[in-house]
């Protein structure tokens, strides 16, 4: 399922993550990304711009993945020239980060019937704050110059072995091939980052897919709000699908990206960010945020005020014209409710969302059921009310049109 987000709002908290003070180096700047108040700010856009719209119970997780320097990719064996008119005799990095959404969804009892899993990656650098960037991003002539491999691996993509640094002697896999598929630009893009605080870019961070001569010209958050959408941005693809294995099983019978993605969760599983990113060396290099939504309560408590007209139709009315509903008729659907075998927390949270605000609740009521209401979180909400909005509209119409 696409995840809605908000391009205004990322762009807005990336920025706001930053200041005068800010390190100005390309890793530097990077590591704010990664960091407890980006994160944390990240989570709050992602529950406010996705209200539940699904009638089942979803678990979502967005992972940020620090891979600089490792893992790496070999292609030395084909001897390609890069845009130096030099041949490639070293082994390049994948990227600077890799981001990964796994959309779980679930069976009343939480048990997974259907995932979406997709990753792309970044290839971060930094530049002159002053003139626009295109890409490749940062020349030099020389052999093996970091920019020109960096470039020909997101342009090109391959074959090649995979190394988890550039000391190992054994690859990890070995002939993976990404070159088979057709839209090639969508597993990694650049990103930029400005050599000075006093910039005016719109965003810190500014975007493109690998291609020649391009200008990063997207914000990271229009970027990252198509990746998790699923859409295109700028008419060019972002992210590919990959197969998640959760257990620990084999990657040797995997396509070419899905050994790449599960085999860097391993690897970030199993090392901590560097100073750079997390001074006290305590953090994972792969952060995740996790929200699980809960909607099927919602669905019960509606198809139970479906079977009763006179109780539904007060919450409609609530909802829809702001009418009261009276303390002794909320008390009547309240047991109504509770004979059906539906929790009063499940009750609670429900109309939580009915009654959102003070002001529109009688005084009685509000007094009788305010700390209640008060108790339900608020990402809760959030994650909720759109799900409200679309069972009693569908049973507004339903009820309409006669079925």
């Amino acid at each position: 399922m696409p995840i809605n987000v908000s391009s205004k709002d990322l762009d807005n908290l990336i920025n706001s993550c930053y200041s005068i003070n800010s390190p100005t180096s390309e890793l530097g700047q990077l590591g704010i990304l990664f960091n407890k108040k980006f994160q944390n700010g990240f989570k709050e856009i992602i529950v406010k711009s996705n209200p539940a719209n699904t009638y089942e119970n979803s678990s979502f997780e967005f992972d940020f993945c620090w891979i600089d320097k490792i893992p790496l990719a070999d292609f030395t064996d084909l001897q390609v020239i890069d845009f130096n008119d030099n041949e490639i005799t070293q082994k390049v990095e994948l990227g600077d980060m890799l981001l990964i959404i796994i959309d779980d969804k679930l069976t009343p009892s939480n048990e997974i019937y259907n995932s979406d899993t997709r990753s792309f990656i970044f290839q971060a650098k930094v530049g002159d704050y002053e003139i626009p960037q295109i890409v490749p991003i940062g020349r030099g002539n020389e052999e093996n110059n970091s920019t020109a491999k960096e470039f020909y691996l997101l342009s090109q993509w391959p074959k090649f072995d995979m190394y988890k640094t550039s000391g190992s002697s054994v690859p990890l896999h070995t002939d993976i091939n990404l070159s088979s598929t057709q839209d090639i630009i969508k597993y990694g893009w650049y990103c930029v980052c400005p050599n000075n605080n006093n910039h005016n870019w719109p965003c810190r961070w500014m975007c493109s897919p690998a291609i020649q001569s391009n200008p990063c010209n997207i914000t990271f958050g229009n970027a990252l709000s198509a990746f998790y959408s699923n859409t295109t941005c700028d008419s060019y693809s972002i992210g590919a699908c990959f197969d998640y294995l959760r257990n620990g099983e084999s990657l040797e019978k995997l396509n070419g990206w899905s050994k790449i993605t599960n085999e860097i969760i391993r690897i970030c599983d199993n090392m901590v960010l560097p100073r750079v990113a997390d001074y006290k060396r305590e953090i994972r290099r792969i952060v995740r945020t996790n929200i699980f939504v809960d909607t099927y309560y919602f669905m019960r408590i509606i198809d139970a005020l479906e079977s009763n007209e006179k109780l539904f139709s007060m919450v409609e009315k609530r909802y829809f014209d702001d009418d009261p509903i009276k303390p002794e008729d909320l008390n009547i659907i309240f047991k109504y409710l509770t004979c059906k075998g539906i929790s009063l927390r499940d009750i609670y949270k429900f109309f939580s969302f009915i009654f959102s605000t003070k002001k529109s609740i009688s005084k009685g009521l509000y007094a009788i059921y305010h700390s209640q209401l008060n108790s339900v979180s608020e990402e809760s909400t959030d994650n909720q009310k759109g799900m409200l909005v679309i069972k009693v509209h569908r049973r507004v119409k339903e009820k309409k049109s006669g079925h």
